[in-house]
């Protein structure tokens, strides 16, 4: 029986190592290149004088005119048209100092910042070139060049030849008369304009509404590839150094960045009077974790064991008490992380910063930085070798390495060394698919993909095979110990499971990373198991038993009958992680069933099974008057209410319109738990009129809470009427009405909801050439916009429309969206193929279960 399970320290290295597996494999899989149109082109820049008062750099003359060079067109085999920096030129430190005008430009009606830098870096080979990032920043010449080149510590630089911008990949290109020497340090001098613009990239500009005055922000998003749009700077995660940065704002406003300030004055520069914050030098890091903000938020703040923590927003929101409970929490999360790496935390300060839905909080010392920087972001990971590599870049057979020291001070019994087991995981795509067949003991395993037809292009010196650490269970019995599976195909006496109703099960507490699959007979003997005392399998296989076996059928290894099958026993469930499972699965059948026959039997199926999830819940909840006891049970009422108001189950509808009208009634005091209030929102539009739409709409525009606005705005994509959804869209266009930030996330809302579908399809397809110029800086992803809008396709008609987007839109192009169009229309073809192939099957199937 699984009344529970000890976890030996071999299994749990084993875990550990899965883990990682997991975590390669995932991002192997993930990374796909694509590159935002740039449209803000750094031309449109009003040419303005800079001040010698606002250049702390050596070097930078004063008083020059703003240029624009010309973009070069090189041959491809140039070094500047290569994506990747080369290794020849490390960076050591910047100094930076940038100053933001919060109000327009009155010659252009832009927002601008003006800044200058100093880069020092090492050569550590020999060149002739320097190549560093670069996006939208005109520079002010310094004797007939972009920049300009000096040595540090007695070291003599070559002259400059040439400089030029290379758009394509965003570099400037530094080419000089001679070599620089392997071993010496240089600095590269730049002083430049930009654009504050508010497509939450780089450096940029953000507005909140208090008091019926609207406020400006500058602030920063330097993830992933953005802070070469706020300065010149070698933007690649490897290229770590350390940063001191100077802001230069008007009185009144606050600045703020990852350090503490250093110094703080008041200087007259043209005539006007400017604060100058000067902050410390930070660690060295990676660019994309500086951040900055200018605003005029206020704070709360706290000390925990020396460092300070602050949490800045609003002045209204501050005051509201919204900062309190992050302060209460940043401290104890600090703590927890610093014993759990045995690492102090490296800052003298944490800091958040919230907005009023806001776009990207900056990080470091003025973002979140408690864990995440931490544990990941600063250069600081796993326990094992986090001391020594802390501020450095490392390689995957570090770890196995550091890894490899535990295994044998502790003699753990492994198949293989680290490195063996690992670079199977690591260095090959995908995972494998376990196949077990309980008669005789077999087992094997294989490459699972979900389209069997696909053909593997990418070669493997391992033959896709992996070293499998495999855990298991009998029915009758405890855990067995680890079996490793090392070649395709094996036998394991132990496998055999003779007699009814004995079954075996794999992939105990799902602890590896692969898909279980059995024979027939062992599966009928799982959902006999599952009907008659599911508690018997823990939990988590129960999830991974509903997962597997519908991916499983989804490649074609088992009937889709099959799948369904697993299903039938949710009546009875209560735990969150088997529903989560299950809902996300049936979520692919709504998707291509729900303009069709198959949807209402499938309703009603889903409603007969749900329904005694939602009384539990009701009961248990003294009628959704309070919370339920637990984190996953909290879970696992969200799920209750949210399927049950979406598949139409009456009691939850009639839950949500009296919820609402209460609220209506008296709109200062919301009477829906916060928990369940996405699904009461969605519930109440969805059934209700223009009315209903309009008070939600004042609610969302009175929000101050972030996220509580989040789940207004989502709500309102709920309603079943076309002209309020076509009229929605309509304000995606108007920043006034929905930010520029939140445009994407509410026309993909609006795309989830059957009756908008065609409505944000049509959108996309006339508004095309508009959305690409207005948001195609990157506030705008349109690889999440196109796959939420083309999700239900699955016929010809579908797959020729989209043929024909593509065709008429090849001149503007597709941004980000280019790798998700070609996508798209490989997965409407296969949505058409599964379609043919499943349909009937489908709907005898939810015919016969929900009667």
């Amino acid at each position: 029986m699984a009344a529970g399970f000890f976890i030996s320290k071999t299994l749990g290295i084993v875990s550990i190592i899965l883990g990682l597996g997991a975590v390669a494999t995932i991002i192997a899989l993930a990374v796909v290149y694509a590159q935002e149109k740039e449209n803000n082109a750094a031309s449109s820049l009003p040419s303005i004088s800079s001040t010698s008062a606002t250049t702390p750099s050596k070097g930078t003359p004063a008083n020059v005119t703003n240029t624009t060079p010309l973009a070069s067109t090189a041959a491809p085999a140039n070094p500047w048209n290569n994506l990747r920096l080369p290794q020849s030129l490390i960076p050591e430190h910047y100094a930076v100092t940038l100053q933001p005008f919060l109000t327009p430009d009155t010659a252009s009606g832009l927002y601008i910042f003006k800044g200058n830098s100093t880069v020092r870096f090492s050569c550590q080979n020999a060149t002739d070139l320097i190549l560093i990032h670069s996006k939208q920043l005109n520079y002010t010449q310094q004797s007939g060049f972009l920049v300009s080149l000096q040595g540090v510590n007695g070291s003599s630089p070559p002259p400059i030849a040439n400089t030029w911008l290379e758009t394509q990949t965003q570099y400037l290109v530094v080419q000089l008369q001679g070599q620089l020497e392997k071993g010496k340090s240089y600095e590269l001098v730049s002083s430049f304009t930009g654009e504050l613009a508010d497509d939450l990239a780089g450096f940029y500009r953000s507005e909140y509404v208090e008091n019926g005055v609207t406020r400006v922000v500058a602030t920063t998003q330097m993830q992933a590839p953005d802070a070469r749009k706020a300065f010149p700077c070698f933007d690649e995660p490897a290229m770590k150094a350390s940063f001191s940065v100077t802001l230069i704002h008007s009185p009144g406003y606050t600045a703020l960045s990852n350090m503490p300030v250093q110094s703080s004055m008041q200087q007259s520069i043209d005539g006007t009077t400017w604060n100058v914050t000067e902050f410390q030098t930070t660690p060295k890091m990676s660019t994309y974790l500086l951040a900055f903000i200018v605003s005029q938020f206020e704070a709360v703040e706290a000390m925990q064991d020396n460092v300070l923590i602050r949490i800045w927003g609003r002045p209204q929101a501050i005051a509201a008490g919204q900062g309190d409970y992050a302060l209460s929490v940043t401290g104890p999360i600090l703590k927890f992380f610093e014993n759990h790496y045995n690492t102090t935390y490296p800052l003298p300060k944490s800091g958040e910063c919230q907005g009023q839905k806001p776009a990207a909080a900056p990080k470091g010392g003025c973002a979140v930085l408690c864990c995440a920087v931490l544990c990941w972001r600063g250069g600081l990971c796993s326990p094992s070798y986090l001391h020594a590599f802390s501020y450095g870049n490392t390689v995957y057979d570090d770890l196995w390495t550091h890894l490899q020291k535990v295994v044998v001070e502790d003699k753990i019994q492994l198949p293989t060394t680290i490195k063996g087991i690992m670079d199977r995981w690591t260095l090959q795509m995908g995972f494998p698919m376990v196949t077990v067949d309980t008669k005789v003991g077999s087992i094997g395993q294989k490459h699972f993909l979900l389209d069997t037809e696909s053909i593997v292009q990418r070669p493997s010196e391992f033959n896709y095979t992996w070293i499998v650490p495999v855990t298991w269970m009998r029915q009758q019995d405890a855990a067995g110990e680890i079996y490793w599976l090392s070649e395709t195909s094996a036998n394991n006496p132990e496998f055999v499971v003779a007699g009814t109703p004995n079954w075996l099960l794999l992939n105990i507490n799902v602890t590896g990373y692969f898909r279980v699959n059995y024979d027939q007979d062992n599966w009928n003997k799982l959902l006999t198991q599952l009907d008659t005392n599911h508690q018997t399998i823990p939990v988590i296989n129960r999830a991974q038993i509903i997962d597997d076996a519908f991916n499983l059928a989804r490649a074609k290894h088992i009937s889709v009958v099959l799948a369904l099958n697993t299903t039938t026993y949710l009546g009875k469930e209560r735990e969150y992680l088997p529903w989560s499972a299950a809902l996300d699965n049936l979520g692919y059948f709504r998707l291509m069933f729900d303009r069709s026959e198959v949807y209402g039997p499938m309703q009603k199926y889903i409603q007969k099974q749900v329904t005694p999830l939602f009384q539990y819940f009701g009961n248990v909840t003294s009628n959704w008057t309070r919370l339920p006891d637990g984190l996953m049970e909290q879970y696992s009422e969200i799920n209750a209410i949210s399927t049950a108001c979406t598949y139409g189950v009456p009691e939850c509808g009639e839950l949500a319109a009296a919820l609402f009208n209460q609220w209506k009634q008296n709109s200062s005091n919301n009477p829906i738990p916060p928990n369940l209030r996405s699904s009461i929102y969605c519930s109440a539009i969805e059934m209700g009129s223009e009315e209903e739409w309009d008070f939600l709409w004042q609610m969302f525009k009175n929000a101050t809470v972030v996220a509580e606005a989040d789940k207004l705005r989502s709500a309102l994509a709920c309603s079943k009427e076309p002209w309020i959804l076509t009229r929605y869209l309509q304000y995606c266009l108007d920043p006034t009405k929905i930010r520029k930030q939140d445009a994407t996330s509410t026309i993909n809302s609006i795309a989830s909801n059957v009756v908008g579908q065609s409505l944000a399809w049509d959108f996309i397809r006339g508004n095309w050439k508009t959305l690409f110029s207005q948001y195609g800086g990157g506030s705008f992803s349109f690889s999440g916009l196109i796959q939420a809008v083309t999700q239900r396709f699955a016929s010809e008609f579908e797959l020729q429309q989209l043929e024909r987007f593509k065709a008429d839109n090849t001149d503007v192009g597709f941004g980000s969206g280019t790798r998700a169009l070609e996508q798209a229309l490989e997965k409407t073809q296969a949505n058409i193929k599964w379609v043919a192939e499943n349909k009937q099957t489908v709907l005898t199937w939810f015919e016969t279960a929900s009667s």
